[in-house]
């Protein structure tokens, strides 16, 4: 594979393909490389960007997410699974906005519990009135209340409700990928700790940024730096000895 080159089938088709646009000829390019390479038999296709950074010891620690992917697919009534994905942005699992009735429902809960409390407690706290007043109810109701709800989603989901450190299932991200995998019901599974980053200084076809240039803010995963590299050596060097 290292030595063969993915062409396409005809010269029509190459033809074709030169004057479509960037994104149909990378999904079409993609196509073709993927089908190369399952030609080949091997279990697992690792695809990736040439800007990218891995953890040390990554490799050790695919292979257990790998043999923890397929038992959790099996327990899942699958055969097999699409994709484990090594990285992805973390802003893309912040809130989702197909899920604003959840959203919205939660937040009348909310309030409507804290409004209920503020009512009630004074009929059978006799004490409390002296600080449950017109004022101090109306302040909470239509001021402390929504400025704490607004807070909430503000903070981010990562912020108020973090992923925990272990592998789950992954929601629909946009991708070329992800529109296939909805249509075919593949399963996904991603790494909770990424174990590369993606760099990426400028975009090559401005689709991600102001014009070509791509801040970290757009495309790092923030809590792939936050690893100790003494850390990492030491479970690489566990690992190798085993």
């Amino acid at each position: 594979m290292v030595d063969e080159l993915p062409l396409y089938d005809n010269l029509t088709l190459a033809q074709t393909m030169s004057s479509q646009s960037h994104e149909i000829k990378f999904k079409y390019n993609y196509s073709i490389v993927l089908e190369a390479c399952a030609n080949t038999g091997a279990s697992y296709v690792l695809t990736l960007e040439d800007d990218v950074l891995f953890l040390d010891g990554w490799w050790s620690r695919v292979g257990r997410a790998l043999d923890l992917a397929a038992i959790k697919t099996w327990e899942a009534g699958y055969i097999d699974f699409l994709y484990l994905r090594l990285f992805y942005y973390e802003g893309l699992l912040g809130w989702n906005q197909e899920s604003w009735p959840v959203y919205l429902s939660l937040s009348l809960a909310v309030a409507t519990a804290i409004l209920s409390v503020l009512l009630i407690t004074p009929r059978y706290l006799v004490a409390s009135r002296w600080y449950i007043t017109r004022f101090s109810l109306g302040f909470v109701a239509l001021v402390a209340t929504p400025l704490f709800i607004v807070l909430y989603f503000d903070s981010g989901g990562n912020c108020v409700s973090p992923r925990p450190a272990a592998m789950g299932g992954l929601e629909c991200l946009q991708s070329f990928i992800e529109a296939y995998a909805d249509v075919t019901q593949g399963l996904r599974w991603a790494l909770i700790h990424v174990v590369m980053q993606h760099i990426c200084g400028q975009c090559g076809h401005g689709s991600v940024g102001t014009g070509d240039l791509v801040t970290p803010k757009e495309i790092w995963n923030f809590g792939f730096e936050e690893n100790n590299p003494e850390f990492l050596a030491d479970e690489r060097l566990q690992v190798d000895d085993n």
